[in-house]
């Protein structure tokens, strides 16, 4: 509202205790703040009673939601546009990273440790890979 310093600040001050005096000034201080106070919060009312009265809420929102109705306009064409002429041939198979995720894909089991690969079960040594002892072998199940 007014563009008043520090140094501005201090200057009031100082004139006013050099002229009302320093008895005088922490009264003369509350007055000013108490009709100050006053002053704004009267006008503060009236700014809301005719905002009230010409019902710019009102407005504001009627704006707001036509503003929203364009916008959600504007998409539905974009879609439309994108839907009448497709970019793929509908015969062409949805990418991985397109694809509808499954109900399973998001269900968290706790924490899982990771499991080797099937070759990490297999001792690169030869002479290690005895069929007498099934730790090391790997599962030969039809």
């Amino acid at each position: 509202m007014f563009d008043i310093g520090f140094t501005e600040i201090i200057l009031i001050a100082v004139v006013g205790l050099v002229v009302i005096g320093p008895k005088r000034l922490p009264e003369t201080i509350r007055f000013l703040g108490y009709w100050l106070g006053k002053i704004k919060r009267s006008v503060h009312g009236a700014r809301q009673e005719m905002e009230r009265e010409f019902g710019l809420d009102e407005i504001r929102r009627e704006l707001y939601n036509e503003e929203l109705l364009g916008r959600m306009e504007d998409e539905r064409k974009q879609i439309e546009q994108r839907l009448s002429s497709p970019s793929t041939p509908v015969d062409e198979p949805t990418p991985a990273s397109h694809q509808i995720p499954n109900e399973e894909d998001f269900i968290d089991d706790g924490p899982s440790e990771p499991q080797p690969p099937a070759e990490a079960a297999i001792d690169s040594n030869p002479a290690s890979n005895n069929e007498s002892t099934p730790e090391t072998t790997p599962d030969k199940t039809p």
